[in-house]
């Protein structure tokens, strides 16, 4: 019996390899720039695979899977414990390449600045990369420590770095905040789909926690004209809930990126860290007469005079008293804001100083107050340089 199959067996080897011309039993994998060789003979279901999506099983079915073809990877972002976690859905695994330590509003499109991440070479103690597993890989220790701001694009294999598919490529961010005892304000940079942008699912349970009294809050101005803002606190369960209704979810606070958010710290300094989608699409900015608390929609950083607010209709642009105003509110404890005015030239000068260059820039994760003086609403776009 045992001869009689292996005589079907070579049969149905011979036959085979007349059927698909060049199948053999030798197992061996060519690439450009690599051969793999399985120097033991044939091996029945057992694939050699090489980078760029090569597959070849060598034995009775022996096939050739073609290389990925040059394109973008898109990853989601989640936080995992101390670890900042990226998966994708493809089924080749791509290349990673992260952006840090540039500075607040670090985010570019240059092609230059993005680094290969070394995946596999790093550890909860040293920090780093893991290996890859089940589509997604760690970045170690980077929630609520590591680097201020980390953002990361995936490319498939065997797709250059370079000035045409890095900017191409989707990038997910991570982004550290520090809140101070009192009124922090923030933004949030990061674009998130419908029911992902809320409190729960952005800030988490991060703040401290308690009862209405009690815990740490977050504020949003929705009427420009008035300083009454509907707020959410953190309870102990980790939920958030309206203040003014202790008992009920906030689950229809969303989150903008074109809108900043005060962040009360009833305890001690915090430090949270914020997950999201660098926007890839032009967002609109709407403003209305009075103080708007405004966000900087990317995670960049950007010179007052290149905002793009002179010329637009509804902007106001005057001397000290007439013009629109920014503000920037840098302690948590003071209401003390620097500021300036949108002069007559186009450009941004100190209210305290008249004629002198505003001295501070428009960049995450810092949220402003644009005071709009005149009449009707503002509606424009801003983009991602």
């Amino acid at each position: 019996m045992l001869r009689r199959a292996f005589i079907v067996l070579i049969i149905l080897t011979v036959a085979l390899t007349v059927l698909w011309p060049g199948t053999a039993f030798s197992a061996k994998l060519k690439g450009s720039t690599y051969e793999l060789m399985d120097l033991k003979g044939p091996v029945f279901y057992a694939p050699l695979k090489g980078k760029g999506g090569h597959e070849y099983w060598p034995g009775l079915y022996a096939f050739e899977v073609p290389p990925v073809k040059p394109g973008v990877v898109t990853l989601s972002i989640a936080r995992e414990g101390d670890h900042i976690k990226l998966s994708w859905t493809s089924d080749v695994d791509p290349d990673i390449y992260y952006l840090a330590g540039i500075g607040p509003g670090a985010y570019t499109n240059t092609y230059t600045t993005w680094t290969p991440a070394a995946l596999g070479s790093g550890s909860v103690q040293t920090g780093g990369f893991s290996a890859v597993s089940n589509k997604s890989v760690l970045h170690y220790n980077q929630v609520k420590k590591g680097d201020a701001e980390v953002y990361y694009k995936a490319l498939n294999p065997n797709t250059p770095k370079d000035s045409t598919w890095i900017p191409q490529a989707p990038a997910v961010g991570k982004v550290n905040i520090t809140c101070d005892p009192g009124y922090n304000l923030i933004t949030v940079p990061f674009s998130y789909a419908s029911g992902s942008d809320t409190l729960d699912q952005v800030f988490g349970s991060q703040l401290h926690a308690g009862n209405v009294d009690t815990a740490d809050r977050v504020y949003t101005k929705q009427q420009s004209a008035s300083w009454g803002m509907d707020n959410a606190y953190l309870s102990t369960d980790g939920k958030w809930y309206w203040s003014n209704k202790p008992a009920e979810l906030a689950s229809t606070f969303a989150l903008d990126p074109a809108s900043g958010y005060l962040v009360r710290n009833k305890g001690s300094q915090i430090i949270i860290t914020l997950v999201g989608a660098v926007a890839a699409s032009p967002q609109t900015v709407s403003l209305t007469p009075g103080y708007n608390m405004i966000g900087t929609i990317y995670p960049t950083d950007t010179a007052l005079n290149d905002l793009g607010f002179y010329g637009v209709t509804g902007v106001t642009a005057g001397n000290v008293d007439t013009g629109d105003r920014i503000y920037i509110k840098k302690l948590a404890g003071s209401w003390g804001m620097d500021n300036a005015y949108l002069s007559t030239d186009g450009k941004w000068y100190l209210s305290n100083k008249p004629g002198t260059a505003a001295d501070f820039t428009f960049h995450s994760p810092q949220g402003y107050f644009y005071r709009m003086k005149g009449t009707g609403t503002i509606s424009t776009q801003s983009t991602l340089k």
